[in-house]
């Protein structure tokens, strides 16, 4: 209940911002800027890592509003940081659902959102094209489905999934290895 002190200007207002945050999605970016600044900088570490022009799918699931979003937050701030890994990163929307059509891209970022009914997709994609797969969704990884998961906060965790890099075709540095949290 509202304070009878409150004029009806203020009670609407108050109304208003209540129901905007009530309407408004729990769902808030789950990838972070640090998540991807962190996700991106591992593929420096392949033995074999592709350099000049990388270019980036942003997986994200069309049937998900919340997956869209994260998505376009994602490609937004790679179009906006294109440079971060010392390489030029060429970003590209993917429909998770049209993965098996797709051009190889070297690097994939998977968005917050895709169901785990869907990371078969992603999976098979990355083992058929060696492509780096990099998650801020830990069930993606922990199901060994994305290569590397990365957490940043409170405190940064990289984890590689050892199956996943191995079926790809992907070989770490020894030293990047040694940094990181491998799952079998």
């Amino acid at each position: 209940m509202l304070p009878k002190c409150l004029s009806s200007a203020a009670r609407s207002w108050a109304i208003a911002l209540f129901l905007a945050a009530w309407a408004a999605p729990a769902f808030a970016y789950a990838t972070t800027q640090k998540d991807l600044d962190v996700g991106l900088r591992t593929i420096r570490f392949l033995k074999d890592k592709p350099s000049g022009r990388i270019e980036v799918a942003v997986l994200y699931d069309s049937q998900n509003r919340e997956s869209g979003e994260d998505a376009r937050a994602i490609f937004g701030w790679l179009k906006g940081n294109a440079d971060t890994i010392g390489d030029e990163m060429i970003p590209s929307l993917i429909d998770i659902h049209t993965l098996g059509h797709q051009r190889r891209f070297a690097l994939a970022v998977l968005a917050a959102g895709v169901s785990p009914d869907l990371f078969d997709l992603v999976f098979n994609y990355a083992r058929q094209n060696q492509t780096l797969t990099v998650s801020s969704d830990m069930a993606c990884v922990h199901a060994a489905k994305c290569t590397i998961g990365v957490i940043s906060a409170p405190r940064v965790q990289v984890i590689l999934s050892r199956p996943v890099s191995q079926a790809s075709g992907l070989d770490f540095l020894e030293a990047f290895r040694m940094l990181v949290k491998e799952e079998n």
